[in-house]
């Protein structure tokens, strides 16, 4: 019995015997979850439950708040958003880039059994009273029938598994102490007969929605018989187990006709080829084969390639200033102002997407800006220090993200070679740092693998990105910049960077 009918079953016996219990539906989703909306689990008065909302990872958080729910009589709804990075460091931990809405919906217990109508009526009435979209009982899939002909050993586990993947089994063996209820306890239909015309008529009566067809007799006339009768009817798939030559040799005691009828369709032999014996795995590789007709699919591996992107550049800009005494993001350098050269900079690098962290001055960066292509990040929280730049550059960066480049606009003497060369050293040297060396420190411009954004997540106050690059000493990648040490504090770092900017980047200054 698969998990969707398990949770069924278990809401029956609940109402059947009078005890209280809670629903617990999924209202809503967004994004990548493990199932989607309708889908249900039972908590039980006692804290147990069955059925899935998740991964396995919130069921236990669930059943908690259906506790309090049940104990109250009152029906609630929770919220869980995985989109946030932050929640994989402090949240749930799915990391699954998905959000879900909950309804708890507690009945009390009753001696009169509920009928499933009069439980969807009160979800459907709960669900409108907490403002929730409705949703329909998650559906079993259009049913199929899977004609199993032959009921020996190695038809037992694709008889119950076939069940578990909802498709309604029929075992048609004449031998009634194979096919037998014990046996074959998940068989919708048992015939213990020869297969004949009228016994097919009978079973592939539904010509809208056709069965699939698994011979499995071992025995080498009856499967001729059996394929003789198929080939009358309009199957989408037929089975045969052994090997090809005993195909071959089937198929020759058939009409040219009959080949005909049987020959589009037929499988021989059946199952994909997965590997192993037995009869488990011969169950296994004959439901996958099944399952990808029944769905329409092409079978095929889906190796997960690591992608070679670009990394993002988040640009730092939304600090007081306050050493300046105004905001030096829009001081000039040879005629440019510093943000617009970071952005430069950042362009010339072969990086992928720029983002600027915007606080201070925002306005008047976003004007100086505008006909550049990057995309602005608020932070509202600037005068905490540099580091909530950090995290809002982290936090607005794609979902899919797999490494950053973290930058000031306050060193203006690197260059987009400087960067790119960063860049190709952290990408051939595997490592979750490359940070930039210079006067004996080691620090900004550096890349940040996506597997250390938890980390930059975690920054508080006026620490930089330092503080994580230390926490990774043993595994940081550097390269010795001694341009990146110039930066631009006070109004007589700038006199010096204009005096210094045409022997050290080849520029005029002007």
């Amino acid at each position: 019995m698969n998990l969707r009918r398990q949770v069924t079953h278990c809401i029956d016996q609940e109402t059947s015997a009078g005890r209280s219990f809670v629903i617990a539906i999924l209202a809503a989703t967004s994004g990548s979850t493990y199932h989607k909306s309708g889908t249900r689990m039972i908590v039980r008065k006692d804290g147990s439950w069955t059925g899935m909302l998740s991964g396995g990872c919130l069921e236990s958080a669930i059943a908690e708040a259906a506790l309090e729910s049940l104990n109250a009589l009152t029906p609630t709804s929770l919220q869980y958003d995985t989109t946030d990075d932050a929640d994989v460091t402090l949240g749930s931990g799915l990391g699954c880039k998905g959000s879900l809405t909950i309804a708890l919906i507690p009945f009390d217990g009753s001696s009169t059994p509920l009928k499933v109508t009069e439980i969807d009526n009160h979800i459907r009435k709960t669900l409108e009273f907490l403002e929730l979209p409705a949703v329909s009982r998650k559906s079993t899939p259009e049913q199929r029938d899977l004609v199993i002909f032959g009921a020996g050993v190695d038809a037992k586990p694709l008889c119950q598994w076939a069940t578990d993947l909802d498709w309604t089994v029929t075992v048609v063996d004449p031998r009634p102490a194979y096919a037998s209820d014990e046996n074959f306890p998940a068989a919708g239909q048992i015939f213990r007969a020869h297969l004949t015309r009228e016994l097919a008529d009978e079973i592939f009566h539904d010509k809208s929605n056709p069965a699939f067809a698994i011979i499995m007799t071992h025995n080498f006339n009856r499967d001729i018989e059996i394929l003789k009768i198929l080939a009358h009817y309009d199957l989408p798939y037929i089975g045969l187990l052994g090997p090809e030559k005993r195909a071959h040799d089937i198929m020759k005691n058939l009409t040219p006709r009959e080949r005909h009828g049987v020959a589009p369709v037929l499988r021989a032999p059946m199952g994909l080829s997965l590997g192993g014996y037995g009869p488990e795995a011969i169950a296994l590789a004959t439901l996958a084969e099944t399952q990808s007709g029944r769905y329409k699919t092409t079978p095929e591996t889906r190796r997960y390639q690591l992608i070679n992107r670009k990394p993002d550049v988040i640009i730092l800009a939304a600090g007081l200033s306050s050493r300046m005494g105004s905001p030096k993001q829009l001081i000039k350098i040879n005629n440019e102002t510093l943000v617009r050269r970071a952005v430069a900079t950042a362009a010339k690098s072969g990086a992928g997407n720029i983002f600027v962290v915007v606080g201070s001055s925002s306005e008047a960066i976003r004007h100086e800006l505008e006909d550049l292509s990057v995309t602005f990040i608020d932070n509202p929280d600037f005068h905490e220090g540099i580091a909530s730049s950090i995290v809002a550059g982290i936090r607005g960066l794609p979902a899919d993200s797999g490494a950053a480049l973290i930058m000031t606009c306050d060193q203006p003497l690197i260059t987009g070679r400087d960067l790119n060369d960063l860049i190709a050293i952290f990408e051939t040297k595997f490592c979750p740092i490359a940070a930039m060396t210079y006067d004996g420190v080691i620090g900004v411009p550096a890349l940040f693998d996506a597997c250390v954004y938890p980390d930059l997540l975690s920054l508080k106050g006026d620490r930089g990105a330092k503080a994580v690059i230390q926490r990774y000493s043993d595994d940081v990648a550097t390269y010795h910049c001694p341009r990146a040490a110039t930066d631009c504090d006070t109004p007589d770092d700038i006199l010096k960077i204009n005096y210094m900017i045409d022997s050290v980047t080849g520029e005029r200054a002007t």
